[in-house]
């Protein structure tokens, strides 16, 4: 009962934070062409693209050693906002340098690529209270966290939208604003010296040192999961982009219900992963099969309900993208139960398990995108992710049960005994 509390706060909270786009989409579209939409869609890209290599792997550090006693976890926590925060000056001063050729590469204002390491900082601070919240089971100050960054958020892009006529940058706007209220939580959770600690070349390479295995997943992930945004403008059109950003946003709703479970099962993984007995075995599983079974019937129910949508909210201009929601779903299917198993191998398995499992299915796709688009157009990406979605899944299935040292006969009987329940009932 308390998981299924829980679940629903964090479901509807996640919702919120990464379904803004979601809930924009019918005035979006009403007042940007697709041209337009595809440049908000590359900002948001870009912001994820980036925070691998300005995170320093530090939210994966903060949730493993939570469980490792307070000392531990003060310690890592004070090192990792010591770092981030240093390396995002130094990260600033590159981009300015370096703007020539990021406005080169992705047709972006400088304004833009000056802003990037200081809204990746910004979205470090999000992820970071979210995480204390969510550890500490205070879900009702992470919802009220969420809550009020959504509205603010959506406020100001609406006020620069309609009011002030910015255009694609009146989204830019709404993101930066909305960032100011999880800083403003974190600094009454954190005093402001613990995120502002005097800078030390050794904790500094010792953070990094740790953290690279995760930075290096965490920027395969990103890479993996941004590289159609960069690819489609580059080889068909921002126009496309555009067409293509809709659909997406529509699929990746079971995306955020997936990571609104995750969230809730996280922490709950964590822990029995950290005492391996007979019996966590048999709760892990038990976790595993109602995860995979609970996002099957949200893919399907999904793809039933995007024609509704699609009538209902969005603007006739982006119709055509509705063909693509089928494929997408079963892409964010594999790629939802896969980011369930990745939680077991970055705990349990080793940093280069952890960069094998997302590199070589990054090099396939790369291949993939080069090949199968000349024959399908934007029908040769979506192949491309569902091929390499697919292996990814059965690649982390492989890792996280020879991690947890369990068996092929473990599961197949674990899975008799959950449908032999569902037969009962």
């Amino acid at each position: 009962m308390r998981i299924l509390r829980n679940s629903a706060i964090y479901l509807f909270a996640n919702f919120l934070t990464r379904a803004i786009s979601i809930l924009l989409i019918p005035i979006l579209t009403k007042y940007l062409s697709p041209g337009n939409y595809g440049q908000i869609l590359l900002f948001s890209t870009l912001i994820v693209f980036f925070n691998p290599a300005l995170y320093c792997g530090s939210i994966d550090m903060l949730a493993i050693d939570f469980f490792k006693g307070e000392k531990t976890f003060k310690q890592t926590l004070s090192n990792c906002n010591s770092t981030i925060f240093y390396i995002s000056i130094f990260t600033s001063v590159i981009f300015v340098f370096a703007s020539p050729l990021l406005i080169s590469l992705f047709d972006i204002p400088f304004w833009i690529v000056a802003i990037l390491p200081l809204t990746c900082l910004l979205n470090y601070y999000t992820e970071l209270l979210l995480l204390l919240f969510r550890y500490k089971d205070m879900h009702v100050s992470y919802l009220k966290t969420i809550l009020i960054k959504t509205l603010l958020e959506v406020a100001v892009t609406l006020l620069f939208l309609l009011v002030l006529h910015w255009g694609w940058y009146s989204r830019v706007a709404g993101i930066l604003i909305g960032f100011l209220v999880p800083v403003y939580f974190l600094l009454k959770v954190i005093p402001a010296k613990a995120l502002l600690s005097k800078p030390d070349k050794m904790v500094i390479k010792a953070t990094i040192r740790r953290g690279l295995p995760f930075v290096i997943a965490q920027f395969l992930i990103i890479a993996f999961i941004s590289v159609d945004k960069f690819f489609i403008p580059k080889y068909f059109s921002k126009h496309d982009l555009g067409l293509y950003g809709i659909a997406f946003q529509i699929s990746n709703l079971l995306t955020i219900f997936a990571v609104s479970l995750i969230s809730v099962l996280q922490p709950i993984q964590y822990k029995l992963a950290t005492d391996l007995t007979g019996s966590n075995k048999e709760k892990l599983m038990r976790l595993i099969y109602t995860f995979v079974s609970v996002q099957f019937i949200a893919s399907v129910s999904l793809v039933l309900i995007s024609p509704l949508i699609y009538r209902y909210f969005i603007n006739v201009q982006y119709h055509e993208s509705m063909a693509w929601i089928i494929y997408l779903v079963i892409a964010a299917f594999f790629s939802s139960c896969s980011a369930f198993f990745m939680n077991i191998v970055r705990q349990k398995g080793t940093g280069r398990q952890l960069i094998e499992v997302n590199l070589y299915p990054l090099l396939l796709l790369i291949f993939l995108f080069f090949i199968l688009p000349r024959y399908f157009h934007i029908l040769g990406v979506l192949y491309a992710y569902i091929i390499v979605n697919f292996l990814i899944l059965v690649l982390t299935i492989r890792r996280s049960m020879k991690a947890l040292n369990i068996s092929n006969n473990l599961l197949l009987n674990q899975l008799k005994t959950s449908i032999g329940k569902l037969s009962n009932d």
